[in-house]
């Protein structure tokens, strides 16, 4: 009985040096106990473009006249943006995008608290949705997902001339509904200050 009982517990050793062996070496389980999960997750939205095959872009500043029954997921908040347009991007227009996308440089302290974002983005693998995200230029953030029912916030360099490159790309096809100017802004302007 004892013999099993070592034996059991030396099957049982190896079954579990082999699956942290396969979760670590062949699954990426290195870069989640050394990055996080999180941080990897925010990278590879951008990073990781091969073999997607479609886009979805949605308009979620617009008018009120076009806003859609459909809504768009802010994950981290538990919510949903009304939807006032969308775009389904493939051929050299995915390409192009693809392209913008991936030269996006996630930044964790370059963001702010708020989120209100212009557009939503979904990406997909074949049929299968791979990515995810709103973006808000405003506040240089977006949301990842690192688990189910796991998402929060990560900031991006929105300043750079790739973020302003992929926000005009995304207002050709759906341009955005500008907010309103703050009143320190319009102070500025009258008096000749240039604003920001």
């Amino acid at each position: 009985m004892r013999r099993w009982l070592q034996r059991g517990f030396k099957l049982l050793s190896w079954l579990i040096v082999a699956v942290a062996a396969i979760y670590f070496g062949l699954l990426g389980g290195w870069r989640d106990a050394t990055l996080g999960r999180f941080h990897r997750k925010a990278f590879e939205l951008f990073g990781k473009t091969e073999g997607i095959s479609k886009v979805e872009v949605f308009l979620l500043m617009g008018e009120d006249a076009d806003e859609r029954e459909e809504t768009f997921p802010i994950r981290p908040y538990g919510s949903d943006d009304p939807i006032y347009g969308r775009v389904e991007l493939t051929g050299d227009e995915l390409e192009h995008f693809l392209e913008l996308w991936s030269y996006q440089v996630p930044s964790y302290w370059n963001q702010a608290l708020c989120h209100e974002p212009a557009y939503g983005f979904r990406l997909y693998r074949g049929g299968r949705l791979v990515g995810e995200t709103s973006i808000c230029w405003e506040c240089s953030n977006f949301y990842v997902t690192a688990y189910p029912g796991m998402s929060g916030w990560y900031g991006f360099i929105a300043e750079s001339k790739s973020a302003k490159d992929l926000l005009a790309f995304c207002d050709a096809r759906l341009p955005y509904k500008r907010s309103e100017p703050r009143p320190e802004e319009n102070k500025a302007e009258q008096g000749g200050a240039p604003s920001r």
